[in-house]
This record gives C-alpha cells, structure tokens and sequence, in this order.
C-alpha cells in the first residue's frame, strides 16, 4: 500500500509492519485511558493497513488529520535500542524523550542542560567516571566520586566558570549529587567498562562470559448469553496401583475428585468441564474448565469396541464450527473461595470479554441448571458402578465402595473416558426442556436460522490464550562486580534474554513480570508498559513443563531439606519425592497424580518418575472394561 511503502522508506519494510511491533500492557490503564489508546490505535491501523481515507479515519477515530499524522510518526520513531516505538507511542502520558531542562537554574535536569553548554566538561567527566583519564594524577576507580568532583571543578575553574556564583556550585553541597548521579549513569550505560572502573580488572574475565540463552437490561436470553459454572464431588472410589516393599503392585484408594462443569442456561449444552485431582479444586482448576469451552474438543480414545459415542456426540466446540473460541456474555457461579478470586474474575473478564455474577449465599436455586445437571451425571454414570459412594452415606447403592473399587481396579484414566463418554452424549441425547431436540441441535437450529450473534473471544490457539496469564511486580537485577548481566530473579530462579543482558541501564528498575501459571519456564517482562521481550529460566528448570504450582511445591521441599537444591532436573526429583510417599495416604497418592498430569509426564522419560524395569502406574494395560451400564446410552 501507498502509506504503507511510505513508512518503509523511513524504517525498513519490517519495522514499518505494524504485525511486528512489540506487544504493550494495558492492565495497569484506567477505562477512559485504556479507550483513548484503542482509538488511537484504530487509526494507525488504518492508516498503515488500508487505502481508508483520512477523513474518514478521523471520523471513525475522533482524531484531527494532524494528530492521525504526528501518531503515526511517533510509533515509527526509533528507540535507543534500535527498536521502533510502536504501540508503545499511543499509551497515555508516555514520554518518548527524556526530559531535558532549557537552562540550568538548580531544578530538574539543570545538570544535563549545563553539559549541553559545555560539552568539554562532559566528556572529562565520561572519562573520569570510566576511569579511562588520570584524575589528579591517578584513574579513579571504584567510588571515588569525592575525587572526580574536585577534579570536575578544577576543570570549571580552567574553563571560566565562577565556581562561587555560578551553577552547579550554588547547590547546597555545591553539585556533588548531580556529579555522583551522572557518574553512576555513564557507568551503567557502558556495562563492561564501568564495571572496571567500579570494580576493578578483575571483572574483565568474568565479563567475557556469554550470558546464557536457550533456543529452544436484558433481552431474551439465547445462547451463550449466560452460563453457569459449579463444582461436584464425584460419587465414587477409585484406586491406584503402588509398589510395596516387596516390589508388588496393590491397588490403594484416592480422595474423591471434584468435577467442573460449564453449562449453558439457553440450550442446556455442556460447553466445558475439568476434573481435579486437589481435596478442594482451585483457581487453575476453575480456569481450566473455563478454557475448556473455547478450545475444540477432541474425542477420547476408547478402551475397546464395546462403548462408543452416540452419533453427534461431543461438545459444542467440536462438532459446531461456529462454537470452537466462542466466547459467552455471562458467567454465573456460587460463592467458593476458588470463584471469589479477584485475579479469576478478572482473568474470565479480559478473556471472555464477559460479566461475571457472584449468587446470594444460601441460594442453592440460583445455579439450578447445573445443579441439576451434576445429578443427571450422577445417575447416569457413577452411581451405577460398583465402588460409588452413594449421595449420602445412606444409600442403598453404597455397598463398602473402597472395597469394591479394589475390585474393579478403577483408575483416573477409566474415569476421564466415562466422564468424555457422559457428557458428550448428554449433549447429543433429546432434552424435555427443548421440545424434544437435543442441546447440539437446538445450537446448531439457531445457527442455521442466524437466530444468535456469534462473538468469538481474540485468541484462536491453546498457547495463545491469555487466560492462564498473571502478573507480577519484579526488580531487574545484576552486579557488574560479578558480571552478572540483568536479569529478573522469579520464584528462587533466574530468568534472562538477549534483550535484558544489552539493557544494564534497567539494573534496579521496577518492571511487570508475566507468565503463563501452567508452564513457568518462559515469561514476558514489562518496563513502563513496554515490552522487553521473552525471559527464560536458568538450564536445568528449563528441561520439563511445569506450572506454578510445581514450583512452589519444590521450594517448599528444599526449604524442609526433602530436596537437594543442586538437583539437575528438580521437576523429576518432586515427581520421585511424591511417587515414594504415595503409599501413605490418599492426599499423596492425588498430590502424586496432580503433579504428573501438570508436568505432562505422558512425553517425559520414564527414568523422571519411576525406576527402570518397573511397571508404570495407570498404564493403557490397567484400563477396565466399560460397558453401557457405566455411560449415557
């Protein structure tokens, strides 16, 4: 395009590309700041993207020609570090230049408008402050500033400055700070030879070390418009196999699991669900689910030819096209401490783009279409197998299910395939409160008919989705004395990137650290709104996938000496620390399980997680046969 070839001509063909410009964070903006940033925004996109003329992208923007133009200029300016500023340039109250004083009257940026004046003086003080010129007769190293500041007004005296009425010796202590603090920013902004000058030669050996990088009011409610989410306590016993003392394998129990349910009021579809192996389910479990609904379903694959999904079956994002990264308008959940979390709400609202409604306490009713779905789930799958536990401890169908689930040798693996069995047929199966049509046709009836307006959340891909995304506050660290290039310490471990190792002037700066809670190994840190790009992990916490909660289990571990902190590979020291505490009791045994299924053992090397020559627990040869009997038919 026209505009397009223009910018390239001021910045190259790639830089020009909005598509390549760096990501900005816009939490941290106010409402009224977060829309005029997507204003503008809207109009540099369609200035660079588009043959749209300019009137008309004032109209749409609210934006004068002048300031589409002079925006449009300001994102293709180029930083100091040889990036365009992009996205960056259209946040609120952003400065793209330091400030600078016009003249030197004792206030802010005074001392940077005297050297303007007197460039001879500045490049002495560079010098000095390197140590690269003799200062009274010897190179001041370390900090020496007290010496650089005689110096410094020796060299004003020489050059005609009043050092009694002139600035910056009319200071209370006559410009010492201002010399101190120039000092301290030309040795940041020249790592290497600053830290020589601070620290000594030593630190040249050091310094010649690679910093490490690894490559690898509401209408008539229609679908989607309100969901409702709840947490279940499935009904039933199952068992894992652990090696005894002697080598054999015996079947001990677990806790009971919960499972996570989203459910449309208007079609009564289920969209999404999650089953968690904690004692009370948590917010990644709650998030989960939630992702659940967006991303395509898949069918399972199933044990033998016995069971089979009904014709259809599924759930909406898998068999409807229109359904897979569809977002909602409301969710709708109880009061549980999982829900309430202010970084799960506000986590649903910026993925979803949605409402969230917290129930009244005590007002079972309020969530009734889940409420009743879960017992739908419950007759029909798990209070016919042998080892339920019945919905009290009354129960008839209660027959000493721990016992019974011994028996049956009924593991985690067989309870996923019931409960992708279950749901997706339930989906496919007529519904009374439909005039007899299923959930699956009554959503694709409305499709058809262009009854509904589809919205779709931003993200079209697993990894892509914000939703697992959380922030922390972090401080760039680093020390030229040990040429430790910057890096941000998160979670007992280092993270570091090419861009941070060439950026030594962020050293004690406050930035946003962001990662993805499922799989730490990697994050996005943010200074001032903008990005610096990917960070990763120190070598050996880079080996295996692992979540946030894994980490903070592992160092909980060294902290009580149940783990060695030198360890290679500490996902599979957890992993070989729970597999020998799972015979004590059933917490462990779920502790167990969780964290194999978070760590994604299914693609690790058996020796990670168990010794060589021993069968695997909950292998595909341990799976029970299913029938009918346990599913919807």
């Amino acid at each position: 395009m026209r505009r397009l070839a223009w910018a390239e001509s001021l910045v190259g063909e790639e830089a020009a590309d909005p598509k390549n410009w760096p990501a900005v964070d816009t939490e941290h903006l106010a409402p009224n700041e977060l829309r005029k940033f997507q204003r503008r925004k809207r109009a540099v996109q369609l200035h660079l993207q588009s043959d749209v003329p300019i009137a008309q992208i004032c109209e749409k923007a609210g934006l004068c020609r002048s300031e589409v133009r002079r925006l449009v200029k300001r994102c293709l300016e180029v930083g100091a570090d040889g990036r365009v500023w992009g996205w960056y340039a259209l946040l609120p109250h952003v400065r793209l230049k330091p400030y600078r004083a016009k003249k030197a009257t004792g206030r802010a940026g005074s001392f940077a408008c005297f050297l303007e004046d007197h460039p001879e003086l500045e490049k002495k003080l560079e010098g000095w402050a390197l140590a690269r010129k003799p200062a009274d007769g010897t190179k001041p190293h370390g900090k020496v500033f007290s010496e650089i500041w005689l110096s410094f007004r020796r060299a004003c005296e020489e050059a005609g400055i009043d050092v009694k009425q002139d600035y910056p010796f009319t200071n209370r202590d006559q410009g010492r700070e201002a010399v101190r603090r120039h000092c301290r920013k030309v040795r940041k902004l020249n790592f290497t030879s600053g830290a020589v000058a601070e620290f000594g030669t030593g630190t040249i050996r050091a310094g010649s070390c690679t910093h490490p990088v690894w490559d690898d009011a509401q209408p008539l409610e229609g679908p989607y418009h309100r969901v409702q989410f709840d947490g279940h306590r499935m009904d039933v016993d199952l068992v894992v196999e652990v090696e005894d003392a002697d080598g054999k394998l015996i079947p001990l129990p677990l806790s009971r699991l919960w499972l996570l349910i989203v459910i449309d009021v208007a079609s009564r579809a289920v969209l999404g669900y999650h089953i968690s192996l904690e004692e009370n389910y948590t917010t990644d479990d709650v998030l989960e689910c939630i992702a659940s609904t967006a991303v395509p379903w898949t069918p399972k694959e199933l044990p033998n030819d016995r069971v089979a999904y009904s014709h259809g079956a599924g759930l909406p994002s898998g068999v409807i096209d229109e359904c897979a990264w569809r977002a909602f308008n409301v969710i709708q959940f109880d009061n549980a401490w999982a829900h309430t979390s202010k970084w799960v709400k506000e986590r649903i609202m910026r993925t979803e783009r949605c409402e969230v409604i917290t129930n009244r306490p005590r007002r079972p009713r309020s969530n009734q279409i889940v409420e009743r779905f879960n017992n739908t789930f419950e007759q029909t799958t798990l209070h016919r197998w042998p080892s339920t536990t019945g919905s009290s401890p009354k129960d008839a169908r209660r027959k000493n299910p721990e016992k019974e689930a011994k028996k049956l040798r009924a593991g985690f693996d067989d309870l996923l395939v019931a409960a992708d069995l279950a749901i997706a047929n339930y989906n496919a199966a007529p519904h009374a409160g439909l005039s007899g049509l299923s959930p699956l046709e009554f959503l694709a009836q409305r499709i058809e008919r262009r009854y509904d307006l589809i919205r779709h959340i931003e993200a079209r891909d697993p990894e892509s989705l914000t939703l697992f995304e959380k922030s922390f506050t972090a401080t760039m660290r680093g020390n030229p004395k040990l040429a430790h290039y910057p890096y941000v310490q998160f979670m007992g471990v280092r993270y570091s990137s090419d861009v941070l190792a060439s950026s030594p002037e962020l050293i004690g700066e406050r930035v946003q650290f962001r990662v993805n809670v499922k799989d730490i190994r990697t994050a996005e840190v943010f200074h001032k709104g903008r990005s610096l790009g990917r960070v990763y992990a120190d070598a050996k916490w880079m080996r295996h996938p692992h979540s946030l909660r894994i980490r903070r289990a592992i160092l909980k571990l060294i902290k009580k000496r149940r783990i060695d902190w030198s360890a290679q590979n500490p996902v599979g020291a957890h992993l070989e620390y729970l597999r020998e505490r799972q015979r004590r009791s059933r917490r462990d045994r779920n502790k167990f399980a969780r964290a194999k299924r978070d760590a994604q053992l299914q693609s690790l090397p058996s020796q990670d997680i168990a010794r060589p020559g021993r069968r695997q627990p909950w292998s595909s040869n341990d799976r029970i046969r299913i029938d009918s009997t346990h599913v919807t038919g």
